[in-house]
């Protein structure tokens, strides 16, 4: 299903000679450059939580849309557009055989459903630019889409969803480098799953692994150097070093530092999110 585009963002790169882009630096304003910031928006929000909540940031009409285009995609997916039998009426139909592969969490990675005019849509609404352009001050951003999240309720052929509370940066580079964000399309409430973050957490990080993840015996497995998975001792020190500063809690948008994991859906409303 193709989706027409959000209006572009009205700032665009330099060109530079015959065929390139001049890459414009992130100014004085960028998130964490400075101590003591203060903007009046959201970003004063990630400083102190670690995290924010931009409401509104993709209008309502076009959420629905490329909610749309995620069902139509799974009830056509491969075989000729035909689909696998995938409906989102018949809830018979939420199982492996009649769908992509979507693990426990929801998530959906291959495919190439990244690229997905719908996936491509969503990453230039100019609601979401803008966001991380006030938080890297600069108009020229390098950017990925990792997954898309189609969880559906009451399917009983996965694992269950276990907590897998996690940083998807590398633990070597503390400094602020990426935002990670996720844009949710539809209401939901307390039962259709979503985020946990671990509020203030991105104050203790640096602390943690120069004292604890340095030294662990028994670190959880990583796939690649830009993630890090908390195990219970971890949790541990975190819950001893942060106190009342540090606060696991359901949200939608987060900056990449915090501690996060994935919510289990347990409404009857599948929640597509991108």
């Amino acid at each position: 299903m193709a989706i027409d585009p959000p209006p572009p963002p009205s700032r665009q790169p330099k060109m530079a000679g015959a065929g390139g882009l001049t890459p414009k630096p992130s100014g004085p304003n960028k998130l964490f450059a400075q101590p003591d910031q203060t903007f009046g928006d959201f970003r004063d929000d990630i400083l102190r939580n670690g995290y924010a909540v931009i409401r509104g940031a993709v209008p309502r009409a076009r959420a629905d849309a490329y909610a749309e285009a995620m069902w139509t995609y799974l009830e056509t997916f491969k075989n000729d557009g035909r689909g696998l039998g995938y409906r989102r009426d018949d809830p018979s139909t939420y199982t492996e055989r009649h769908l992509p592969v979507i693990n426990e969490k929801g998530m959906c990675s291959g495919y190439g459903v990244n690229h997905e005019d719908f996936t491509w849509a969503i990453r230039q609404e100019p609601g979401v630019v803008d966001a991380f352009a006030k938080v890297f001050d600069t108009e020229d951003l390098l950017v990925s889409f990792d997954a898309v999240n189609m969880a559906l309720p009451g399917r009983t052929d996965l694992p269950a969803n276990k907590p897998w509370p996690h940083q998807d940066q590398d633990p070597a580079k503390p400094e602020f480098r990426c935002l990670q964000g996720i844009v949710n399309l539809l209401p939901n409430g307390p039962d259709d799953g979503g985020l946990i973050v671990c509020r203030g957490a991105h104050r203790l990080l640096e602390r943690f692994h120069r004292e604890f993840s340095a030294f662990e015996e028994d670190p959880v497995f990583r796939w690649t150097q830009e993630w890090y998975g908390f195990s219970d001792a971890g949790l541990a020190w975190l819950e001893q070093h942060g106190g009342e500063q540090c606060e696991w809690v359901k949200l939608e948008v987060r900056a990449r530092r915090p501690a996060h994991l994935g919510l289990a859906h347990a409404a009857l409303q599948p929640v597509p999110v991108g």
